[in-house]
């Protein structure tokens, strides 16, 4: 639980512009679940995915985060 709250807290901090278009949803099992408002916002943050990924895990003492999923309906 305490992952969570690290996570919301720097998420918007490492999201920069893209956070502004997309919602984090939560947390499933190593994958952190997002909706964006487009398909071209989706397929930037794929494309940033790696570095997302390492920058969100540096926040941890345990990297945790594996991918990030993009989801269409919740």
């Amino acid at each position: 639980m305490d992952r969570l709250l690290i996570l919301e807290s720097v998420w918007d901090k490492e999201m920069g512009v893209l956070g502004e278009h997309c919602v984090f949803l939560g947390v499933e099992k190593n994958a952190i679940l997002l909706k964006t408002d487009s398909s071209v916002v989706a397929n930037e943050i794929v494309f940033k995915s790696k570095q997302t990924i390492r920058n969100l895990n540096k926040y941890f003492r345990t990297p945790w985060v594996k991918y990030l999923k993009i989801v269409n309906k919740f």
